[in-house]
C-alpha cells in the first residue's frame, strides 16, 4: 500500500437518519424493533414517526405490540419498501 488514505469521502448521517436507520433494520427481523430500544440508541420516539408508523400499519406492513413495532408477513415480502415509506 502506499499509504494513501483509500478513503475517498467522509459521510455522517444525522441522528434522524440514524433513528430511521435503525427503524428499517429491525422492521428486516421477526423480533422487529423495540421502542425503548430505538429511544435509548437513537434519541428519538415511536412518536417522531407516527405519520409513517400509521401508514404502515394501515397498509399492513407493521402491527405494534408490547412496546415493539414489528413487521407482518407483508411486510418481510416488502421490507425493501418500507425504508422509502419512513420519513
Amino acid at each position: 500500500m502506499s499509504g494513501k488514505n483509500l478513503v475517498e469521502e467522509d459521510y455522517r448521517i444525522s441522528p434522524y437518519e440514524g433513528a430511521v436507520e435503525c427503524l428499517v433494520l429491525g422492521l428486516r427481523t421477526s423480533e422487529g424493533v423495540a421502542e425503548k430500544h430505538l429511544i435509548e440508541r437513537t434519541g428519538f420516539s415511536v412518536s417522531d414517526f407516527s405519520d409513517s408508523i400509521e401508514h404502515l400499519k394501515s397498509e399492513g406492513f407493521i402491527t405494534q405490540q408490547e412496546g415493539r413495532i414489528v413487521p407482518t408477513e407483508k411486510g418481510f415480502l416488502y421490507h425493501n419498501t418500507l425504508s422509502s415509506l419512513i420519513e
